[in-house]
């Protein structure tokens, strides 16, 4: 009888063990991570200055006065080849520092439109030092084009 339970011990440890994936093999279609949508790598912008994101759109970005410590605000306008501003984008920014990546990241926060047909978000910047904005540009729920706005602090 000892021998049983011991048997029925071996098995209930032993079971779980036997069906982890030692990861030598390739796994199944079901045990796939899923694929992630390719976000195109971000483009540098320039302060006040045209720069073409796609072949049917170009943006322009200001700041609300000189970026320092504290809350900032930047501003991005959308222009199609018309010359005319786009209000039907949805724009996310993403504000960070390169050298502490992750540390103070904000994540891609949505972007408002003001009256002017300006999109606009409030920067945080928390500390000096060298800071990005990523901004990726949505049409239809799909990111399309990527820039980045560096400040100094």
């Amino acid at each position: 009888m000892k021998g049983i339970y011991i048997t029925i011990i071996t098995l209930l440890l032993v079971l779980p063990l036997l069906g982890q994936h030692c990861g030598s093999c390739p796994p199944t279609e079901s045990a796939k991570a899923p694929e992630k949508a390719s976000t195109p790598a971000p483009k540098e912008l320039s302060v006040n200055k045209a720069e073409w994101i796609s072949n049917d759109y170009y943006v322009k970005y200001t700041w609300q006065k000189k970026p320092k410590i504290g809350t900032d605000l930047l501003f991005v306008e959308v222009y199609n080849k018309d010359k005319k501003l786009v209000k039907d984008m949805s724009l996310t920014a993403n504000s960070f520092m390169p050298t502490m990546r992750g540390a103070h990241d904000t994540g891609d926060v949505p972007m408002k439109m003001n009256k002017k047909m300006q999109y606009v978000i409030d920067v945080n910047f928390v500390m000096a030092g060298e800071w990005g904005v990523e901004l990726k540009f949505a049409k239809n729920g799909k990111v399309f084009a990527a820039g980045l706005v560096k400040a100094k602090i």
